[in-house]
């Protein structure tokens, strides 16, 4: 993948995955051998589990917006700097 591609994906998950809450967007972008190493206690750590955190996360906050600030990509690595806003419910 190039530095190139690898920053759309990270774009497309910024925007589709946490701007919008589209959890569905997640096997588009993640592979088969995707592992979320931040899992909380109780999540899979797999695709599903992660889509199982964002349906609660996005239960819990509304009107979420993400804004990339930067993202830095080398190879499959990358760093993102973003800004991430929301309203809790109740």
């Amino acid at each position: 993948m190039s530095v190139g591609q690898t920053k759309a994906a990270v774009r497309r998950w910024l925007e589709d995955v946490l701007g919008k809450g589209t959890a569905a967007a997640v096997d588009g972008i993640a592979g088969d051998d995707f592992v979320w190493h931040c899992a909380p206690p109780g999540v899979g750590s797999d695709r599903e589990g992660y889509k199982q955190f964002l349906r609660m996360d996005f239960e819990a906050f509304a009107n979420v917006s993400c804004a990339t600030e930067d993202i830095v990509a080398g190879g499959r690595a990358s760093r993102q700097s973003l800004d991430v806003a929301s309203d809790p419910q109740g």
